[in-house]
C-alpha cells in the first residue's frame, strides 16, 4: 500500500475460507523539512543620503528554499533620523543609524548617515573634465558632492547631439 492522503483506512486481509484479519491504517501529513536561512545580504553596507532623500534597500537571504524567508527590519535607535518600511528608507534629519535586515536568526547591517539636503550652494565636481576615447571603449564618469551634503547618487544626462556618439 502506498499512502495518498492523511486519513484512516481499514485494510482487511480475507482467506478462501471466509478468515480474515484487518489492519487500521492512519496517514498523517508529512511536513517538509525546515531548510534555515544560511546568510542575509544587503545591497548596500554604507549609505549616505540627504535629508528627504529615499532609497530601497534589498535583503537577499540564502539559500533560495528557506522555509522562514521574511524579512524584519531594525533600526539601531528612535531618534527619527530615517523611517524604514519593507526595506525603503526615507531620510528624516541629520544624523547616523544602522539599519538590520533579519530572517531567521541571521542578520544583515547598513550604516546610513543622513546630512543636509543638497542645496543651490552646493558644489558638484566631476573629476576630469574632458575624455577622449575610442570606439567601443568605455570610461566611468563620477559625479561628488561637497561632503557637508548628503547625496545617494546622480542623474546622467547626454545633451541630443551627444547621445548619437555616446550611450
Amino acid at each position: 500500500m502506498t499512502a495518498k492522503k492523511a486519513g484512516i483506512a481499514n485494510i482487511t486481509a480475507t482467506a478462501a475460507n471466509g478468515k480474515s484479519a484487518s489492519c487500521r491504517v492512519t496517514v498523517k501529513d508529512a511536513k517538509p523539512p525546515v531548510i534555515r536561512v544560511k546568510s542575509v545580504k544587503l545591497n548596500k553596507k554604507t549609505l549616505t543620503l540627504g535629508v528627504g532623500e529615499k532609497f530601497t534597500l534589498k535583503a537577499t537571504v540564502s539559500p533560495k528554499n528557506a522555509t522562514n524567508r521574511k524579512v524584519t527590519w531594525k533600526l539601531s535607535n528612535k531618534k527619527k533620523i530615517v523611517t524604514i518600511k519593507n526595506g525603503k528608507i526615507v531620510a528624516k534629519k541629520k544624523g547616523t543609524v544602522t539599519i538590520t535586515a533579519a530572517a531567521d536568526g541571521k542578520k544583515a547591517t547598513c550604516k546610513v548617515t543622513v546630512k543636509a539636503a543638497p542645496d543651490k550652494k552646493a558644489k558638484v565636481t566631476i573629476k576630469k573634465k574632458s575624455v577622449t576615447l575610442k570606439v567601443k571603449k568605455s570610461y566611468q564618469i563620477k559625479a561628488k558632492i561637497s561632503q557637508k551634503y548628503g547625496c545617494n547618487g546622480f542623474k546622467y544626462t547626454v545633451d541630443k547631439k551627444g547621445k548619437k556618439v555616446v550611450k
